[in-house]
Order: structure tokens, then C-alpha cells, then sequence
């Protein structure tokens, strides 16, 4: 992905990623694979409990600015969600209406609005929308800075005109894109509108001073030149959006890949924890659980999906010795794992002690 060069080819386009849907009851597992993978800050935010859940899980490029979107829900936004939502319906891409975009920090205003194409687990039917909802595994998708994309379009454009873009009604609060810094009186004005992956905008066209200085012409050359440049953007960004869209497909089949075969390792993980008597945790290099087998719940009490994404030290009969233990992880200091007085897990049932190891998972 980093060979699309999206700051040189596609101005006002901040990112691609993949947002992953998540199931309420895989959510803490989840996390803790991530987690597992170098990320041990990851969390799905903003937090709370919903229905269904939504992550970003890969970007490029991995900017700092970027980074502030990783794990964020857009499920969890209403904008979003709407085209999400359509998207996944249509099997088509779908634009959103405006929004603040995550990467852009507190305290910035500059609108812009994202492109979403539905990603679907491969062989699965999606003929009916009951089907496509079933078979969702994400999307990828792009966010795009609505000053500079538009402007980019516009930069060559007449200097007759001036433009004005809303998201739907040509309200203040609706504007999207203005070629001028401050707001003017025209002597022409026409507006006209049209649909882009199944979202309204309104273009507004004025007349320009220098136009009005120079012409006192009636509005139909205005209109006409003012059509043509409505026309000219509009194929500007369809086009723009259709090959946005066929890399975005090509994209996501490569993260499929990739998720299919993450599931592939996880289930093989699975079954040698499941394989063994012994109580047997994974943990991540921050030393928090992000696996346990039943062994493991049935010594401990507590079952599987409470132990992932806690500290694994907390379980032991001396937490103090846990502790040195979870400094001397392979990645923290330099150390490994001791090799001789292994860890004694908490019973919570039972009076007896029950000695169990706890392997690393390997990256």
C-alpha cells in the first residue's frame, strides 16, 4: 500500500485502512491478539458496550496523525455508521456525510468525509442484504480532507467562478468546500445538485468580482461554463472514486489473506493449549493473558474470557515473585523466563497448590 503514494498521487486522501466488524463476546479476545502482536496499548475505543463492533486494524501509512485512528469504532459514530451501513447493505462503495475526521486532533474544523467498500468472507453468499450482513468481515476504506481534495480537483479551473460544495442542503453548518475565504454577494448564482456513492452534495456556482468587474453579461454564459465545471468535477471524482475503489478491493483481499491465516495460527494455538492437562496461559510482551486453556480456568475459577487482558502475575500465590517474573519476559530488559522454580497458580477452589507453566506466545 505504501506504493500508492497517497500525499503525491491523491491529495486530500489521509489514508487507506481496514476496519474489522467484532462480535461483542470476541472483543476482550480480540484486543488481546492485538495486543500480542506489539500493540500493548490497544483497545477498541470509544469504550462502552454495543451491539456490534468496528476497528480500525491496519493503516497506511502509520503516521503519527494515523495512529490516533487505530482501534477506533466508526461503527459507533451515527455519520458513519449511515454509510457504513449502506455500504454493507448494496455490496457497493458508500460515501458518508460530513464529519471531523479522527486523525485530524482535538480542536480541528476542517470537514471531510470517507469512502467505505464492503468487505466479505470469501465463498460466503451475498445475494439477498440478510446474506451480505452475515458474511461481513470489514471494510477498507479512506478518509478524505474535503478542502484539499475538492480544491485539488478545482486548482486549474476558471477564474470566473467561485465555488461552494454542502454535504445535502446548502446550509452554513452543511458547508463542505469554498474557494473563497470569506462569503460574498454574487451577482449569479446557480446551484445544482448530484449523488456520489449514494450521498447528496449541492454545488454552489458563483460569479466572480473579477467576472462581475469585467462582464455585465445575463447569467446563461456563466451557467453554461458553470454546468461545464460542475461536469468536469463530478467526472473528476467518480473517476477518482472508481480507482480509489478497485485498489481499495485489491487491498482488502490482502488483508483477508492475511486474517485468514491469523485465524488459521490462532486455532493452531488453540489446540495445543487445549491439548495439555497442565494449566497454560499465552501472555503478550506486557505480560497480560491473551490465551488460557481449561485447565487453566478450572485451577483459577475464572473463566476464559475474564482471564484474557489481565495481568497474569495477579494469579500467582506470591504476586510480589509474579512480577520479577513478568520483568524477566524474552523483550523486557534482556531476560527470559526462569528456568527453575516455576510459578505456582492461585486455586480458587481448592486447598491445594497446582504448579503450571506459562509459556510465551512467539511473534
Amino acid at each position: 500500500m505504501g506504493a500508492l503514494r497517497l500525499e503525491q498521487t491523491r491529495p486530500g486522501i489521509l489514508r487507506v485502512g481496514f476496519t474489522l466488524t467484532v462480535d461483542p463476546a470476541e472483543r476482550a479476545r480480540h484486543e488481546a491478539q492485538v495486543r500480542a502482536e506489539g500493540f500493548p496499548d490497544y483497545s477498541i475505543h470509544p469504550p462502552g458496550n454495543r451491539p456490534v463492533f468496528s476497528s480500525i486494524i491496519y493503516l497506511e501509512p502509520f503516521s503519527a496523525a494515523n495512529r490516533r485512528a487505530f482501534g477506533y469504532d466508526m461503527f459507533s459514530e451515527p455519520v458513519r455508521r449511515v454509510a457504513m451501513e449502506r455500504a454493507r447493505d448494496t455490496g457497493e462503495p458508500a460515501m458518508s456525510g460530513k464529519v471531523i475526521l479522527v486523525q485530524e486532533g482535538k480542536g480541528a474544523d476542517q470537514p471531510g468525509f470517507l469512502i467505505y467498500q464492503p468487505i466479505y468472507r470469501n465463498g460466503a453468499p451475498v445475494d439477498s442484504i440478510e446474506a451480505r450482513r452475515a458474511a461481513l468481515l470489514g471494510f477498507v476504506y479512506s478518509p478524505f480532507r474535503a478542502q484539499d481534495v475538492i480544491g485539488h480537483i478545482f486548482k486549474s479551473s476558471v477564474a470566473d467562478l467561485e465555488l461552494e460544495v454542502f454535504d445535502g442542503p446548502g446550509r452554513p453548518e452543511s458547508l463542505l468546500y469554498t474557494s473563497e475565504p470569506a462569503p460574498r454577494e454574487a451577482r449569479h448564482v446557480q446551484e445544482m445538485g448530484t449523488v456520489i456513492a449514494g450521498h447528496s452534495w449541492l454545488l454552489r456556482i458563483r460569479s466572480s468580482a473579477e467576472f462581475e468587474d469585467l462582464s455585465h453579461d445575463a447569467p446563461p454564459p456563466l451557467m453554461l461554463l458553470g454546468g461545464m465545471t460542475f461536469s468536469l468535477m463530478l467526472f473528476a471524482l467518480i473517476h477518482m472514486q472508481g480507482l480509489h475503489a478497485r485498489r481499495m478491493e485489491e487491498t482488502a483481499r490482502a488483508l483477508e489473506r492475511g486474517h485468514d491465516e491469523l485465524r488459521a495460527a490462532s486455532k493452531y494455538a488453540r489446540s495445543l493449549l487445549e491439548a495439555s492437562l497442565d494449566p497454560l496461559v499465552t501472555i503478550d510482551a506486557a505480560g497480560r493473558i491473551s490465551d488460557a486453556n481449561i485447565a487453566a480456568e478450572e485451577v483459577t475459577g475464572v473463566p476464559r474470557q475474564m482471564l484474557v487482558g489481565t495481568d497474569f502475575s495477579r494469579y500467582f500465590t506470591d504476586p510480589a515473585r509474579g512480577g520479577r517474573l513478568r520483568a524477566g519476559l524474552p523483550g523486557r530488559h534482556g531476560a527470559g523466563l526462569p528456568a527453575h522454580h516455576p510459578p505456582r497458580l492461585r486455586a480458587a477452589h481448592r486447598g491445594a497448590l497446582q504448579r503450571g507453566g506459562v509459556p510465551q506466545r512467539k511473534r
